[in-house]
């Protein structure tokens, strides 16, 4: 097992989980672009098999030189029995010690982008947290049952789908450990037997949505306040877009997403994104390299460079130059 050790201490984690196939050519674009929004973070990076040597060409090459404070541990969760690869559940069942030694840690999709704010992340979660005095932050999420429910299984939909988002989750690792304790014992034991969620009755991580519906089962089963309204955080505020950051998933329909996007990208992610095009020349690079990965990353990709180009969320302006999409060498 390869790992590159952090470089820096801090006080906050920015953590996620990945499977070892081709989506592990985001794991570049999400640690280069969490290091360069808040280069004081540490970034931990789980994978659910092994990197590939092409994925490690990447992060060692000169346009990563200078990105520090990052770790990759790889063969993680070997004794999940899962069949899918489960990561957005895995991101709930992060061993403690991982996440501990931190007063905050930030768990989120690989395929994120994160774009510093005027008001930080760390600080705009921590006040929600100070409010609403729960260990955790996040909003709940749009749907109340899954919404593909035609893919998975012949058993109906049965029992309660409410969700928290799991791709923003800001938490204070001491104290939400403790008190969702008996939560992650239970999840952990459905997960390793790979038996059916006593709650629902569908295998565990056997549906899309599986995580976020876990989410909010440990919250509200752990005795912990949730917000009571779709898209409100657990103090009664609505969830600010900003926070969202860049899901390039988003971008894997291009057709599809466009209205989608408009809704939930925000004007100053969008106006940040076309500047770490035009503005930084090592960013460039690694991004073209992670497209070469795999065709499920370059799709999303190519077509994020193409929605920047358009400008469906800002107008042209002198401050937003369009993006260099130069092919290196």
């Amino acid at each position: 097992m390869e790992t590159k050790e952090r470089e820096t201490v801090t006080n906050t984690v920015c953590a996620t989980v990945v499977s070892g196939d081709a989506f592990q050519f985001y794991i570049p674009t999400f640690i280069y672009a969490a290091k360069t929004a808040y280069p004081e973070w540490d970034i931990l990076v789980l994978v659910k098999g092994t990197i590939k040597q092409a994925c490690w060409n990447i992060l060692r090459s000169p346009h990563f030189a200078h990105i520090t404070g990052w770790k990759i541990l790889e063969n993680q969760f070997q004794d999940m029995n899962d069949k899918h690869g489960a990561c957005g559940a895995a991101r709930l069942l992060i061993p403690k010690e991982y996440l501990k030694p931190y007063k905050f840690a930030y768990i989120c999709d690989v395929d994120f982008l994160i774009f510093r704010q005027a008001i930080p992340h760390v600080e705009y979660h921590n006040r929600i947290m100070r409010r609403s005095r729960v260990p955790y932050s996040t909003f709940r999420g749009p749907y109340r049952k899954p919404r593909r429910p035609e893919v998975y299984g012949q058993n109906g939909w049965k029992g309660n789908f409410t969700r928290l988002a799991c791709g923003t989750l800001m938490i204070k690792p001491h104290e939400w450990y403790e008190k969702t304790n008996n939560m992650r014992k239970i999840y952990k034991a459905i997960a390793q037997r790979g038996g059916h969620d006593h709650v629902d009755k569908h295998r565990f991580a056997s549906y899309r949505e599986y995580d976020e519906v876990m989410l909010f089962r440990m919250v509200s089963q752990s005795g912990l306040h949730y917000p009571e309204r779709k898209l409100y955080m657990p103090d009664g505020s609505r969830f600010n877009v900003k926070y969202r950051d860049v899901h390039i998933g988003d971008f894997r329909s291009y057709s599809k997403a466009k209205k989608r996007i408009r809704k939930l990208l925000s004007r100053v992610n969008v106006r940040a994104l076309r500047q770490l095009y035009a503005n930084d020349e090592h960013w460039c690079h690694v991004e073209q390299m992670c497209r070469r990965g795999t065709s499920m990353v370059r799709l999303p990709l190519q077509n994020m460079v193409r929605y920047l180009k358009c400008s469906l969320c800002i107008g042209s302006s002198g401050a937003d130059t369009a993006p260099n999409t130069s092919e290196s060498a």
